[in-house]
């Protein structure tokens, strides 16, 4: 069954759906024809006015790629606070189908304002499988976006290719996926070694590796970088440039940029630890699972798992002085935004003295392909 409330576009597949198959059956565009219906599929929630979900045409599984626009809330749906049509075209699925494909935007894995949406998926579905994707250096689907004033018109989406009512029992993700355009065909053969089987929540559904799943569950959650920081201003401040990409750093001295957030500590040894901490490759591996956007969120700052270890008094020294000596520039709407880039020699003593996981580091490269030459841990 195809549906959609567009008359034309129906038409338009059902011609390519013929031009396909009609090789087995000269009356097949007719044959055919009842199967297309038109049909706003969101005319109707469980807690529509007039409308109910029953009047979904009948089907069992449902393959789909809905719009991704940000609209008004729609109170008709649980997932009303999501505010975005493909949360509500993935409610009435959920709640109509044995199962589904959909191809979204990873953004429902960890932004808050998903919460009703994860919590769906977990009530519905024992069985959930979920691939996600970066949009550097290569892009998982082509083409170009519509509608947009930026001067970049390439399809930007950091896609989710999310699987439900498989039966395969369990819930898997990946990390968010970086390749190589050379290592498109490699990167699809090894997506299942990246799955891992860590626990979703509504709260968050983790991007965690098949390679870090052990690390990941050895982490003491609770225990969080939140903890040790000050909610007033004191004198023991980190600055923490807010966009990210290969590397986070935490700095003593702010640096000249638009967007930066200050952390405050109680005293100089959490200040110490809060630096080697941020500035690890843990740190940045922890960005990755809890968001992996544009912006490093506070939210993600604050939830960063604590690990115990004692300050290395040399490797605070290293760091103070990479401050003076590594800064880089960045052009961004006309204006050059200054950054700490540490040696990532520097990084791995640092990540060093938190856990022996040394393959963190390959987590700053613009690729994971290099992972399949390990072992998972």
């Amino acid at each position: 069954m195809l549906s959609d409330k567009d008359t034309l576009a129906l038409l338009i597949a059902r011609v390519l759906f013929t031009l396909s198959f009609q090789n087995k059956d000269a009356h097949l565009f007719n044959t055919i024809k009842d199967n297309f219906v038109v049909f706003d599929f969101l005319s109707v929630s469980q807690n529509g006015f007039l409308n109910t979900l029953d009047k979904i045409p009948n089907h069992d599984y449902v393959i789909v790629n809905p719009p991704y626009l940000n609209t008004n809330e729609d109170t008709r749906f649980e997932t009303a606070k999501c505010t975005d049509l493909y949360a509500y075209f993935l409610e009435n699925i959920i709640k109509t189908s044995k199962g589904f494909i959909s191809i979204t935007p990873q953004s429902f894995t960890n932004a808050e304002k998903f919460y009703s949406l994860r919590s769906l998926l977990l009530k519905k579905f024992a069985d959930l499988t979920i691939y996600c994707f970066d949009n550097v250096p290569d892009s998982i689907f082509k083409g170009i976006k519509f509608g947009s004033t930026n001067s970049n018109h390439a399809n930007s989406v950091r896609a989710a290719i999310m699987i439900a009512g498989s039966h395969v029992k369990g819930h898997k993700i990946t990390s968010l996926l970086r390749w190589q355009t050379s290592e498109r065909l490699k990167m699809l053969d090894h997506l299942d070694v990246f799955l891992s089987d860590v626990t979703l929540t509504a709260r968050y559904f983790p991007k965690v590796s098949g390679f870090f799943e052990n690390y990941y569950n050895s982490l003491d959650l609770h225990k969080t970088l939140s903890r040790i920081m000050s909610s007033k201003p004191t004198q023991y401040a980190l600055y923490v440039p807010s966009s990210p990409r290969y590397f986070i750093s935490a700095l003593k001295k702010p640096v000249k940029r638009s967007s930066i957030k200050t952390l405050y500590f109680k005293n100089e040894q959490d200040l110490n630890k809060a630096y080697i901490i941020i500035n690890s490759s843990h740190a940045y591996w922890w960005w990755r699972v809890k968001d992996g956007g544009m912006t490093l969120s506070q939210e993600t700052l604050d939830t960063i798992p604590i690990i115990d270890f004692v300050p290395d008094k040399n490797l605070i020294f290293a760091l103070e002085q990479s401050e003076q000596k590594n800064k880089v520039y960045k052009l961004n709407a006309g204006s050059y935004q200054e950054n700490i880039k540490h040696p990532i020699e520097l990084i791995d003593k640092v990540t060093s003295i938190l856990c022996n996981y040394r393959i963190l580091s390959l987590c700053h490269k613009n690729s994971e392909m290099e992972f399949t030459n390990y072992t998972r841990y």
